[in-house]
């Protein structure tokens, strides 16, 4: 009996062994493991696909990110910030203005005005410092601030003012009650449409 003939079209659909997928988790045991024990170059080259390689390359880089901003100390997450805000930077969308400190705590912060004038703060990781006391400092709100909430689709920003001490320490709480407690009644949230040029500034009206 002859051999059936396979024809070049029904191999060629076919991975070879050295083609066969790896799962998501593999992946990113390799990704990890060259970024923390590789060489210069190697690291050089995962980041280069980290940042230019599409579909699951787009979580594996959040993954990576969050991963490791979760296991870092202050000071890290201090530099994590850093990273996140010379982007912003570079592009205009923020410029950095003069340091403030909080009487409460004595933690001195960087302050960044964004286009539609609402501030960003990064604090300084002092000496003792854990995580979790700097990313409350990190999230902690300032008389004068807003509570900025977004639409699914980004074209429409509402500001909550925290313009009573008592919001303030509402907000710091946890408490996010402003949608019914009394405290934010007044005044009214104010609603900014997204405009439709790029990079236009947009500004809260008093």
């Amino acid at each position: 009996m002859a051999k059936k003939k396979v024809s070049q079209s029904q191999t060629k659909d076919k991975p070879s062994p050295t083609e066969q997928k790896y799962s998501f988790e593999e992946i990113y045991k390799a990704v990890t493991h060259l970024l923390i024990n590789g060489t210069k170059e190697q690291q050089a080259k995962v980041w280069k696909q980290l940042n230019e390689g599409e579909g699951d390359w787009v979580w594996m880089k959040m993954k990576v990110i969050t991963d490791a901003y979760s296991a870092a100390d202050a000071k890290a997450r201090e530099e994590f910030s850093m990273i996140a805000i010379s982007d912003h930077l570079k592009s205009g969308n923020v410029v950095q203005i003069e340091d403030y400190t909080d009487e409460e705590t004595g933690i001195k912060y960087r302050q960044y005005r964004r286009r539609n004038n609402l501030i960003w703060r990064i604090p300084y990781a002092t000496d003792g410092m854990d995580k979790y006391a700097y990313d409350k400092a990190l999230n902690k709100h300032f008389l004068g601030d807003y509570i900025e909430l977004q639409t699914a689709g980004g074209d429409e920003v509402t500001l909550i003012p925290l313009d009573t001490p008592e919001k303030v320490k509402d907000q710091n709480s946890g408490g996010h009650y402003y949608t019914q407690n009394p405290l934010y009644q007044n005044p009214k949230p104010i609603v900014l449409k997204r405009k439709k040029e790029p990079g236009s500034p947009v500004s809260p009206k008093k």
